[in-house]
């Protein structure tokens, strides 16, 4: 996929987040999604962290290109800002493998040297990232990767995509400012 077709998919997801919306706004509750599954991954001590994903409707999903959306600062336990606030689940109806780990509010999306902010555990997301997910990811048959990053989260996506060229094959940030 061209830097050009990334860029375009970039500015069509932010296109979609349009600022405050509604959950799920594209449609069905995940739970009633045809291709909606959430599961808990290795976290690597820090717990298991939950993984929201949508496959790609009406095309091979091995085949498909696989985003995975990383979120911001305000981040949840419960689900993705980017599934709270925006549709881009909307994109698994385009084509697409949406992909959505819930967590890691305030962790900058990095393996950090000891707990913080009240954690008895330390944060492990860079491992998750690098190992754990790209496993699952795998296991479902979500291959041609791009990670997504929302403001916080938007530097660590770049390095972890820059470092793992295997796992991802391509990246985008979104920063934002009020």
């Amino acid at each position: 996929m061209s830097l050009r077709v990334v860029v375009a998919l970039l500015v069509a997801a932010m296109a979609l987040v349009g600022g405050a919306g509604n959950a799920l706004a594209w449609g069905p509750p995940p739970n009633e999604a045809p291709t909606f599954r959430q599961d808990r991954i290795n976290g690597y001590g820090m717990g298991d962290p939950l993984v929201r994903t949508w496959a790609a409707q009406g095309v091979d999903r091995t085949k498909a290109p696989t985003l995975v959306f990383l979120d911001g600062l305000r981040a949840t336990d419960d689900v993705s800002g980017w599934e709270r606030d925006s549709n881009v689940a909307y994109l698994s109806k385009r084509g697409y493998n949406v992909v959505m780990p819930v967590g890691g509010q305030s962790s900058f999306y990095a393996d950090w040297n000891a707990p913080s902010g009240g954690r008895s555990t330390p944060y492990r997301w860079e491992s998750v990232l690098t190992g754990s997910l790209p496993a699952y990811l795998s296991s479902r048959g979500f291959f041609n990767r791009t990670l997504i990053g929302l403001s916080m989260s938007g530097a660590q996506a770049v390095m972890i995509a820059n470092n793992n060229r295997d796992e991802y094959a391509r990246v985008g940030g979104w920063c934002t400012s009020r």
